[in-house]
């Protein structure tokens, strides 16, 4: 089983979970994205495969079934990588991307 949190809302309803997965030999986040929030933190289970509403890779806002908050998923380095190499950007302007986000990475901690 992969690694794997809960992904809350700002009133901490659970949203889905984040997903640790290796591709290509590195490491990349996912959102595994609930149909509906769950209110109740304490339980250690996750819904069936139905309940699931997509794995998400990119940016994108998400609002809390239960009230109504938006929240952002940001994807990681990795993964923006990944989706530039696959939108067909230049090497070069890929190796100058990845570098500010993990020099941003690196001024956030």
């Amino acid at each position: 089983m992969p690694d794997v949190k809960p992904w809350k809302c700002v009133n901490g309803h659970t949203m889905g979970r984040v997903i640790v997965v290796k591709r290509g030999g590195n490491k990349t986040r996912q959102l595994e994205l609930y149909r509906f929030a769950s209110p109740d933190e304490k339980t250690k289970s996750y819904p069936d495969e139905s309940e699931v509403m997509g794995l998400i890779d990119g940016m994108t806002d998400v609002r809390c079934s239960i009230c109504g908050e938006i929240q952002t998923w940001l994807p990681d380095v990795g993964t923006v990588q990944r989706l530039l190499q696959h939108a067909g950007v230049d090497k070069k302007m890929i190796r100058l991307v990845i570098k500010a986000l993990r020099e941003e990475e690196k001024s956030d901690q």
